[in-house]
């Protein structure tokens, strides 16, 4: 069946997830995800298929959003490539596998769980980054850096989005600086978005109810909008990131998400 969609929506959440991405290396999924939902619910879709639409969707968006947002970054020296190196086989691990076990989850499971998971992202945001932050600890090693990633990139694939609200905090109390913290998070979020769009692409595939259009989980009209949304904006957050106090930005994005989770848990 063909969706008759509201575009508008889908693109003002691709710019707000480009310059989220740009400042926060957050992937932008904390609002392409409510955005794409509601975009397919006002559609007619079902809320069970369309959660895990917007979550398979949104991963794919990451896959656009989190390249140029870490290529800008790392053009000024900002993303650890070693970090991302550790990090990166558990990330992809954990997001594949959150791909499989989102097909089998209950769709009000996951739209629950992600709307929880947005007041987490708020509670993070909340936080002075000052306050986590040890420049005289070390890096865990390298085992303990690829388990780390593998829990992220379950959480963050079951969640649809970067895994930046858990890789910033995480790299913050390891001792990086916040530019490097929050570009080594959108080089990590390439990782997870990538195994994500492909478990939710493969576990979707033979699903008879989709829409047309959709490979699997992901929607491709709704993803063509956020793109274009989001590459307009990347490049203006990644500038405000290096410019920018980042504390009334965090303050701003945390009331925001909060808006986001409880028209979840509400609908």
């Amino acid at each position: 069946m063909a969706l008759e969609l509201t575009w508008v929506p889908l693109v003002l959440a691709g710019l707000a997830a480009g310059l989220l991405a740009g400042l926060f290396g957050v992937g932008g999924g904390v609002v392409v995800v409510p955005a794409v939902y509601a975009v397919l619910v006002a559609a007619g879709l079902p809320a069970a298929l369309a959660v895990k639409l917007a979550l398979g969707t949104s991963l794919a968006s990451i896959v656009f959003t989190g390249s140029v947002s870490a290529w800008r970054h790392q053009r000024r020296g900002a993303v650890e490539w070693q970090v991302v190196a550790a990090l990166a086989p558990g990330l992809i691990i954990g997001a594949g596998t959150a791909g499989a076990i989102a097909h089998l989850a209950p769709g009000e499971a996951l739209r629950t769980g992600f709307a929880l998971f947005l007041l987490l992202v708020a509670a993070r945001m909340l936080q002075r980054y000052e306050l986590v932050r040890d420049a005289a600890r070390e890096l865990p090693p390298a085992v303990a850096l690829l388990a780390v990633g593998l829990v992220f990139g379950v959480i963050s694939g079951l969640a649809g989005v970067g895994g930046g609200a858990l890789v910033v905090p995480f790299l913050l109390w390891s001792g990086l600086t916040m530019t490097m913290a929050v570009g080594t998070a959108a080089a990590s979020g390439i990782a997870i978005a990538v195994a994500g769009s492909i478990g939710y692409l493969l576990s979707g595939w033979s699903v008879p109810e989709l829409p047309e259009y959709a490979i699997g989980y992901i929607y491709l009209p709704a993803l063509a909008a956020v793109v274009l949304g989001s590459m307009v904006a990347v490049p203006v957050g990644v500038w405000a990131a290096h410019r920018l106090p980042p504390r009334p930005l965090q303050l701003a994005f945390a009331a925001m998400i909060v808006v986001f989770a409880g028209a979840m848990l509400m609908h």
